[in-house]
C-alpha cells in the first residue's frame, strides 16, 4: 500500500469507526431505554438530524466543533455539496425500524436494535475491506466487502438477537447493501425493515418463536 493509498485507508478507518461506534452506542441506547420512554426517543435524534442541517447555515468562524469534525470524519465532496451527509442520513435511516418494527414479548425493540447494529458494524467494515482489499469485483462492490458485511454484522447482532435471526438479517443486509443504488444509511434500515414486516405479516409467530 503506499503512502496516498495508506493516507486515504486512515482517514476511512477514522470515519467509519466513528460510524460503528457511535451506531452501536444509539442501537443499546435504544434497547436500554425504549421501554420506559417509547417513541419520545426519537426526539433528539430528530432535533439532532435538525441541528446537522442547519449548521452549514452559521458562518465556518463560529462553527468550530462542526469544522473539527468535518476536517476529520468528511469526505471532499460532501464537505462541499452536503455537510454531515453520512450522520443526517444515518438519523434518517434508523427513524422507521424504530417505528415500525414489532417489540418482543418483554417490550424492547429488539428487530430494530438489529437494524441498526447491523447498519453500524456491516457498512464501517464491508466498505474497509471491499474498497482497500477486495479483488474480485462486480461493479463498484467486491465479494470480499460483500462477505465482510455478513461476518461483522453477524457477530453485532448475536449480541441483540438469537444466531439465526442474526444471521438472516445480515444476509439480508449485505444484500441490499451489495444491489441498492442509494446511501447505504437509508438502503440498509429501510430495506431489512420492509423484509421484517413482509416476514412478519406472512409468518407473524416466526420473528418471536425463537426468543
Amino acid at each position: 500500500m503506499n503512502e496516498e493509498k495508506k493516507g486515504e485507508f486512515i482517514f476511512e478507518f477514522k470515519r467509519k469507526m466513528f460510524h460503528y461506534i457511535l451506531g452501536t452506542v444509539i442501537a443499546y441506547a435504544i434497547y436500554f431505554l425504549y421501554p420506559v420512554y417509547k417513541n419520545l426517543l426519537l426526539a433528539p435524534l430528530i432535533i439532532a438530524i435538525i441541528i446537522m442541517w442547519i449548521i452549514p447555515c452559521i458562518p465556518a468562524e463560529r462553527r468550530w466543533i462542526s469544522n473539527h469534525l468535518l476536517y476529520h470524519f468528511e469526505r471532499e465532496k460532501d464537505k462541499k455539496e452536503f455537510p454531515f451527509k453520512g450522520a443526517i442520513y444515518f438519523g434518517l435511516g434508523i427513524i422507521p425500524p424504530i417505528v415500525l418494527l414489532p417489540l418482543n414479548s418483554a417490550g424492547e425493540p429488539q428487530l430494530a436494535c438489529a437494524v441498526i447494529v447491523i447498519l453500524a458494524g456491516g457498512d464501517a467494515f464491508s466498505t474497509l475491506v471491499g474498497k482497500f482489499y477486495g479483488r474480485f469485483r462486480i461493479g463498484h462492490k467486491s465479494i470480499e466487502g460483500f462477505f465482510a458485511f455478513i461476518i461483522f454484522s453477524d457477530m453485532m447482532a448475536n449480541f441483540v438477537v438469537d444466531p439465526k435471526t442474526a444471521l438472516a438479517l445480515s444476509v439480508a443486509g449485505a444484500i441490499i447493501e451489495f444491489i441498492n443504488t442509494i446511501d447505504d444509511n437509508l438502503a440498509i434500515p429501510w430495506g431489512l425493515t420492509i423484509v421484517i414486516l413482509l416476514i412478519h405479516a406472512i409468518m407473524p409467530n416466526l420473528l418471536f418463536t425463537v426468543w
